[in-house]
């Protein structure tokens, strides 16, 4: 009975010591970011770290990206009547790594209106702005394991105008892009030095029970 209750005593230790691993997270930089202000749509290969497999399960990986956005627009009145309109501007952000598919996030930078344009007239539109956005991947994991991983970090504008005829419409767009990967994994349980005490004072304590039940069959 003794030994049952000091073998149940040793496995809720080591039941305890396994429930202590709780999931963890660290994050790596995206090499080659910042990039220099590209116009209009940026799409650049670029790479980081893989998961430390010796550190757990790899459980999720979230990509964030970070783009400075600044749009302009220019519009020319080359009629001889006044003219109004709209000029707009989408941003879009993606991340692809191989066989993972492209996810994009999208968000309007700008909707701005000019009013009684003059002929021969021009005004200059638009705003900055940063976009920022994620995305999370929980299926494909192997991909993010190797040493080195390589990807395609996308910011694409997507401009629009709504005017009369004869009115001309000159987007300029640039972009400044940062990125950051996060890894959630279960780290690999190792049980704490006072587990390892526990251990071996139980185990001790069994050698002496069964020690005495052998003696006590000899007498």
């Amino acid at each position: 009975m003794k030994m049952k209750l000091f073998a149940t005593a040793l496995l809720a230790t080591l039941s305890l010591a396994s429930a202590s691993a709780m999931a963890t997270s660290y994050s790596v930089g995206i090499t080659g970011t910042p990039t220099t202000y590209t116009q209009t749509d940026l799409s650049k290969s670029v790479s980081f770290a893989g998961f430390n497999t010796s550190l757990g399960d790899l459980t999720g990986v979230t990509i964030s990206i970070s783009a400075i956005v600044n749009g302009e627009v220019t519009v020319s009145n080359y009629t001889e009547v006044l003219k109004s309109g709209t000029v707009s501007l989408d941003v879009l952000l993606g991340f692809s790594t191989g066989s993972v598919a492209q996810t994009f996030y999208s968000t309007n930078l700008y909707n701005q209106a000019y009013t009684n344009l003059a002929p021969d007239d021009v005004t200059v539109l638009g705003a900055t702005g940063t976009v920022a956005a994620s995305t999370n991947y929980t299926t494909g994991l192997n991909y993010f394991k190797t040493a080195t991983v390589t990807g395609t970090e996308a910011v694409k504008a997507v401009s629009a105008a709504t005017s009369a005829e004869d009115v001309d419409t000159w987007f300029h767009t640039t972009t400044l892009a940062t990125g950051t990967v996060t890894y959630t994994y279960t780290p690999t349980a190792v049980p704490e030095p006072e587990t390892y005490g526990m251990l071996l004072v139980g185990l001790g304590l069994m050698g002496v029970v069964a020690r005495r039940k052998t003696a006590r069959g000899n007498a």
